[in-house]
């Protein structure tokens, strides 16, 4: 409780800062307390010298808030690069390769808005380097029970309209409140999106469409590269490690202020599928991790799996790949089910079966349970496909058809044991009994420790 008054002390401290600071640059004067000689320069250096003096002296005691509610210094200095935005600071603070970047001159101060009707969209700001950008955004809508509450949907592009990202969706505006239907619904948010190492870099200019309910709003940001010039770091490394006999190779990391990537592969000549890596990280040396956040590619392709890490940049420490082992399952295992009546005539493990087949108008939905799975750490779980989508499979008399493009999943787990259903869709027709899937992954690990140097600093 004490934490969030000394933050709303603060903010609205640095609230008055900025109004004042706005204010004072164009002062709204009473001129019946004016002098008679306006003319006199003195008059308006001296009346200018208040204002400045003023903005001067709520500076300090902002500070001096600051300072008695213990505040540290580089708390400060992020506050103060935030000043008139920290609307975003509890945002920026959950976010440390956020909080360190602003810390270290890469927010780029913005003030762009566009309107449509009662609706508004304003960029605050911009966070970018070599390979990552994230805005500062805030949304305006009216808090009105016709609002359709909506998903926000964006997209990104280039100056030269080259789409960077296609329509996404990002989380809805706040929801009517019948008790604050005068008032409007404002929403500070942020953006991102990023480019593998393979892939292009940040350009000069963006281009973020966003639609909200009917309202459209188009916005040309302007991205001042110079700010991050020089600033990725990239490591030829080419190690070699092995888990369950299994070869992968290390080939790089590119690290930059903002994200992390290290490109891995898997040899070709392995007898076993690797199929993924379990926590996955870079570490310091005193044993803060950076965790793997996804990536692109995959570990079994010949340019392999890009891993992408919360950025080190700004940790001053000798960093290390960490790994407590990888998920591998055996090659060429099939499912063999009878959709007819029900049954599971071969599976790759006995903890994998058919637990359902309907029939529908012009497909038949199969699903598959998977249960009883060992978890390799108490917090991680990984989605596997058993099954790969637009793939052959064959009915009794070797005829293929296709699996189709159609399907999900849905997973829990206790910490010790997890449970999947994976959900699959095929043509509707009138196969020859049973049906034979190859399959593409399955559940499976071997647990071994994987520690190579990236950097001595």
């Amino acid at each position: 409780m004490k934490d969030e008054v000394e933050e709303q002390n603060v903010a609205q401290m640095m609230k008055k800062v900025s109004n004042d600071s706005s204010k004072s640059q164009f002062p709204e004067l009473d001129t019946e307390k004016l002098p008679r000689d306006r003319k006199k320069p003195r008059n308006r250096l001296s009346k200018r010298l208040f204002y400045i003096t003023g903005f001067t002296v709520v500076f300090l005691l902002a500070i001096l808030v600051l300072e008695r509610n213990g505040v540290s210094e580089e708390e400060r200095i992020v506050m103060e690069k935030l000043s008139g935005k920290l609307g975003y600071l509890k945002l920026i603070r959950e976010d440390q390769t956020l909080y360190n970047a602003v810390k270290h001159d890469l927010l780029q101060d913005l003030h762009m808005t566009d309107t449509d009707g009662d609706y508004s969209l304003t960029v605050d700001g911009l966070i970018a380097d070599e390979k990552k950008v994230v805005m500062l955004y805030t949304l305006t809508a009216p808090n009105q029970a016709s609002r359709k509450d909506s998903f926000l949907r964006y997209e990104i592009l280039d100056g030269k309209k080259n789409h960077l990202s296609s329509f996404s969706h990002a989380a809805p505006l706040s929801v009517y409140d019948k008790e604050k239907a005068e008032k409007v619904q404002v929403d500070a948010r942020l953006l991102d999106i990023s480019w593998s190492p393979e892939g292009g870099t940040t350009p000069d200019t963006l281009i973020l469409n966003v639609e909200l309910d009917d309202k459209k709003f188009s916005m040309t940001i302007p991205n001042d590269q110079s700010r991050y010039v020089d600033m990725k770091k990239t490591y030829q490394l080419e190690e070699a490690l092995t888990i369950g006999d299994q070869k992968l190779t290390v080939h790089e990391a590119v690290v930059t202020p903002l994200v992390a990537y290290v490109r891995i592969s898997a040899d070709s000549l392995n007898t076993r599928n690797i199929n993924g890596m379990i926590s996955l990280a870079i570490m310091n040396e005193e044993g803060k991790h950076y965790p793997s956040g996804g990536g692109s590619g995959d570990l079994m392709s010949p340019e392999g799996l890009n891993a992408r890490f919360i950025s080190n940049y700004f940790d001053s420490l000798p960093a290390f790949l960490v790994s407590e082992g990888a998920y591998i399952s055996d090659k060429n295992k099939k499912l063999v089910i009878n959709t007819d009546t029900k049954e599971t005539l071969l599976a790759p493990s006995e903890h994998i079966a058919l637990s359902e087949a309907i029939v529908k108008d012009e497909e038949i939905e199969i699903t598959i349970l998977t249960k009883d799975i060992d978890v390799p750490t108490p917090k991680e779980y990984r989605n596997f496909m058993l099954l790969s989508t637009n793939t052959a499979f064959t009915d009794s008399t070797g005829t293929e058809f296709m699996i189709l493009d159609d399907s999900r999943s849905g997973f829990n787990s206790n910490g010790e044991k997890a449970e999947q259903t994976l959900y699959y869709s095929i043509p509707k027709e009138d196969y020859e009994q049973p049906l034979t899937f190859e399959v593409e992954e399955y559940p499976g690990f071997v647990k071994e420790k994987v520690k190579i140097m990236l950097d001595s600093k």
